[in-house]
């Protein structure tokens, strides 16, 4: 999931990730706010992740967004060669609408 989400953000399509049925212009900038802060959660070193304090902070739009650097393991696995890397999952979740 967050291979995919990378490279969606790397290509600058994530609304394309999602049904845009379901969501208007408004959901979907918020949806973008949220992957973004958590590929800075996922961030390969230490330093680079967001405190839960920058976090809440950054979802809430109180704080600015950085840009998530590429994680290492992004280039450096393939999904579905696990034998040769492991990642450990991470999981984004997004409310979906009452409708």
């Amino acid at each position: 999931l967050i291979s995919q989400a990378w490279k969606a953000w790397e290509a600058g399509r994530i609304e394309e990730e999602f049904d845009p049925s379901r969501f208007d212009g408004p959901q979907l900038t918020e949806i973008k706010r949220c992957v973004q802060v958590g590929l800075l959660c996922a961030q390969s070193d230490r330093a680079d992740r967001p405190t839960m304090a920058e976090v809440l902070q950054m979802l809430h739009g109180e704080r600015e967004l950085p840009i998530p650097k590429k994680p290492s393991w992004a280039s450096s696995c393939l999904l579905y060669t696990s034998r040769f890397c492991r990642v450990v999952p991470t999981w984004l979740v997004f409310p979906l609408p009452d409708n």
